[in-house]
């Protein structure tokens, strides 16, 4: 499957992203994935391709933006080794109902905006964590939006 890395702007900087496509010509219907506590990561791209070859343009961003250049968890050993379960712990706390309503506003902005994603709305999934930010990004863009599930 397709992916193509880029840059979403919200109003608290810069996002990275990336977008999984079928194979072929599109445009597709439009999904916004959201990671669980542990963010993008292998298993979660992984995810996005599967959403990708059942047909749909899946947008994966990075829910921690604010964090800069944060390092990826070990999920072999973080919630054993206290100062990583904090670390992790910290950074899901970060994402409040205020911001996680601001990225929403963006990430469905720029899965609309591109011409892989066809359609006036789009849907959003996510599991744990993201499954609580899908269903609040269903709430808050409820003219885009026209599915959501956790």
């Amino acid at each position: 499957m397709p992916r193509t890395d880029f840059t979403i702007s919200t109003p608290d900087g810069d996002a990275a992203a990336t977008l999984h496509t079928p194979d072929g010509d599109g445009p597709w219907p439009g999904v916004l994935l959201y990671p669980d506590a542990g963010g993008v990561r292998t298993a979660i791209h992984d995810m996005a391709a599967h959403l990708a070859s059942l047909g749909y343009a899946v947008l994966l961003p990075d829910v921690y933006h604010r964090h800069g250049d944060w390092a990826p968890f070990d999920f072999a050993t973080v919630f054993s080794d206290q100062p990583e379960r904090a670390r992790l712990m910290g950074m899901v706390r970060s994402l409040t109902p205020e911001f996680v309503a601001v990225d929403a506003e963006a990430w469905v902005t720029a899965l609309l905006e591109r011409p892989e994603v066809g359609g006036r709305a789009v849907g959003t999934t996510g599991y744990c964590m993201g499954g609580v930010m899908s269903l609040r990004t269903a709430a808050t863009q409820p003219e885009r939006v026209a599915a959501a599930a956790s």
